[in-house]
């Protein structure tokens, strides 16, 4: 679909999310970019335990539709503020 190279992209930057996660980590995508079959991606990374727990934040689930090009995120977590 019209959607596959930025499935691609969000992939990859979950994926170097969750390592970078491991170790303390997290990063900032700077820069991403894709021709053809190759992906680039450029990233920050910066240690900080607390930007760590925010990790399941940042990632959702795409659903197209099969139809038409319309596409929606459902993330996977949020915060929530117990004030």
């Amino acid at each position: 679909g019209k959607h596959c190279h930025e499935q691609g992209l969000r992939i990859l930057l979950a994926c170097i999310d969750s390592h970078a996660a491991r170790h303390g980590r997290y990063i900032t995508p700077l820069l991403s970019v894709h021709i053809n079959f190759y992906v680039r991606v450029f990233v920050r990374l910066r240690s900080s335990k607390a930007a760590v727990k925010l990790s399941a934040t940042k990632v959702s689930h795409l659903y197209q539709c099969a139809r038409c090009d319309s596409f929606a995120l459902q993330p996977l977590a949020r915060v929530v503020d117990k004030g």
